[in-house]
């Protein structure tokens, strides 16, 4: 999405379900992101977002930026941030112990 005041930087809307609707959770900043995935690793969720675009448009500098649900809080909480170059996509996968 590109807003003519901000570019490819924005606030993304992270909805959560409330009593039969979608309300608005939180809002957070992403850059020009394509995709957000869930994923769940020993009961714990984590939300992905895959950022495409920087500021400019291009695809260099932009750093994806994966999510932990913390259930003290009841929200959203950076993990980890990925170096990533015009994402668009994440994939989980299960490795067998």
């Amino acid at each position: 999405v590109y807003n003519n005041s901000h570019g490819y930087e924005i606030e993304s809307v992270v909805y959560r379900w409330d009593d039969g609707d979608l309300v608005v959770h939180r809002r957070v900043n992403t850059s020009g992101a394509k995709e957000w995935k869930h994923f769940e690793i020993n009961n714990v969720h984590y939300f992905a977002v895959a950022n495409n675009l920087n500021n400019t448009g291009g695809t260099d500098g932009i750093e994806s930026v994966v999510y932990r649900w913390d259930n003290k809080t009841g929200d959203l909480v950076e993990h980890r941030r990925v170096n990533t170059s015009g994402a668009f996509d994440w994939e989980h996968f299960e490795i067998d112990n």
